[in-house]
């Protein structure tokens, strides 16, 4: 069975922009979606070449911040099913992203499924132990 990852990288851009980037250093293409949830307008890519899903939002979600431990944090690229993490970290820090989660998931330990179960709590993250 395959692993998957999650990745969570922060960014002090703003969303056009870094959505711009992420689409050239990763080669996906996003389309433009509204979630009241994801803090308004996001960027949505899915089936990147390592069939990972790619977001681009602000750092905010519900009225919060989506990732209240990097309040600095304006834009947030999330990478989601990912079984090229290294590459994709690689890619995205030599473009100025700063990695500020990362989950790692057997695809096996969840019956098959790609998605994580339970979802990642905030102890998870780099430097968080």
């Amino acid at each position: 069975m395959a692993t998957f990852t999650d990745l969570v990288f922060g960014s002090n851009g703003d969303l056009q922009s870094d959505a711009a980037e992420v689409s050239r250093v990763l080669e996906v293409s996003f389309k433009r979606r509204e979630s009241w949830y994801r803090g308004g307008s996001y960027l949505h890519s899915t089936g990147g070449p390592g069939g990972e899903e790619v977001s681009v939002q602000r750092n905010a979600e519900m009225d919060e911040l989506a990732e209240p431990d990097h309040p600095d944090v304006l834009t947030l690229v999330r990478v989601e099913g990912t079984s090229r993490p290294e590459e994709i970290e690689h890619r995205l820090s030599q473009a100025s992203f700063t990695l500020i989660r990362r989950f790692t998931w057997d695809e096996e330990a969840q019956g098959g499924s790609r998605e994580p179960k339970p979802l990642p709590s905030r102890t998870e993250r780099p430097g968080a132990m």
